[in-house]
């Protein structure tokens, strides 16, 4: 035997050594999410101290129910605001309007006619102006979104 067939033995015995090297390896790779531990988790957390799992469900069902809560007020709150948004702007409307036509029944006509007008042009240019912000902030949200 010569000895380039025992450097070629050699080679090639350390090349399949190293191939089983590489399959021996196994990487294992666990990820949670979510509130709750995974159930294996949860189970080992029992075994350290009883009852301990069941608090911890509790405890992730007390948080959820409190954010409903957070999130509901929230919502309910923007609501309210907006109503009463509405309410005082319709009176403002009304009150200018008011003051208009009595412009106009004094024989001022012109100033009537003017302040009717401003009236209802500025009323007109809130709900554009509201109808653009909100086109606004969907983009937003789906630029946002989309980058996640």
């Amino acid at each position: 035997m010569s000895q380039s067939d025992d450097t070629n033995e050699i080679i090639d015995g350390e090349v399949s050594h190293r191939a089983e090297l590489r399959q021996q390896v196994i990487r294992q790779y666990k990820a949670q999410s979510g509130p709750l531990p995974s159930p294996g988790t949860l189970a080992e957390y029992e075994k350290v101290m009883p009852g301990l799992a069941n608090r911890i469900v509790e405890l992730a069902e007390k948080e959820q129910a409190h954010r409903h809560e957070m999130q509901r007020s929230t919502v309910v709150g923007g609501i309210s605001i907006a109503t009463r948004g509405q309410r005082y702007g319709l009176v403002s409307v009304l009150a200018v309007l008011a003051v208009a036509g009595v412009l106009v029944a004094l024989g001022h006509e012109t100033a009537g006619a003017v302040l009717a007008g401003a009236d209802l042009v500025s009323v007109a240019g809130v709900f554009v102006y509201g109808k653009h912000t909100e086109k606004s902030i969907a983009e937003a949200r789906h630029r946002t979104s989309d980058s996640e």
